[in-house]
């Protein structure tokens, strides 16, 4: 406050007391309806979570943010400090909804959604690295694994093996006929 006081004097000489206590009182006001605003936006946030709209609330949270940083002093820096743990709270949440998400298309056998899916929880949550890569690694061999046997199946290497195999069969079932009839 005293900052205020300090802006508020001009080059004519020092404030009054009144004046200054106008000046402090103003800023004080400044102060809280800056707060209020943030306040509005952590609870509009904390909805947005409520709904599983992450990305939402994420938008709001940095919003707030912003609007903190035209704050100065102990008071604000407690608020950026309550807010930084909401956000990380938040992107914490949001990564682990999106990691389960990727858990889910991964049991679907939808292995490159999965990748995608658990990279995007990644970057949302750095922390998750370590459990990110290890089951990136576990999709990408679902993947190679259907790639081989995709390129190695019957089919693949001889396509006219269903041609033959039926041909086949129709000889056979000739021959059983043929068997059965000259049979004792």
């Amino acid at each position: 406050m005293r900052l205020v006081a300090q802006e508020a004097q001009t080059g004519s000489g020092k404030l009054t007391d009144k004046e200054i206590n106008s000046a402090v009182e103003e800023a004080r006001k400044r102060r809280d309806a800056i707060i209020q605003g943030v306040n509005k936006l952590v609870s509009e946030a904390k909805q947005f979570i409520g709904d599983g709209k992450f990305s939402a609330a994420n938008k709001k949270a940095a919003a707030a943010a912003a609007e903190l940083e035209k704050l100065t002093g102990p008071y604000a820096e407690i608020q950026k400090r309550k807010l930084a743990s909401f956000t990380a709270f938040l992107k914490s949440k949001w990564a682990r909804n999106v990691n389960a998400d990727a858990h889910r298309a991964y049991m679907k056998g939808k292995y490159k959604e999965a990748i995608f899916l658990a990279k995007t929880a990644r970057k949302i949550d750095p922390v998750l690295q370590d459990n990110v890569s290890q089951f990136v690694k576990r999709c990408q061999e679902k993947i190679d694994a259907e790639t081989f046997k995709e390129e190695t199946s019957l089919l693949t290497i001889d396509p006219q093996n269903p041609i033959r195999k039926d041909e086949r069969s129709e000889e056979r079932r000739v021959g059983k006929e043929c068997r059965s009839r000259w049979s004792p």
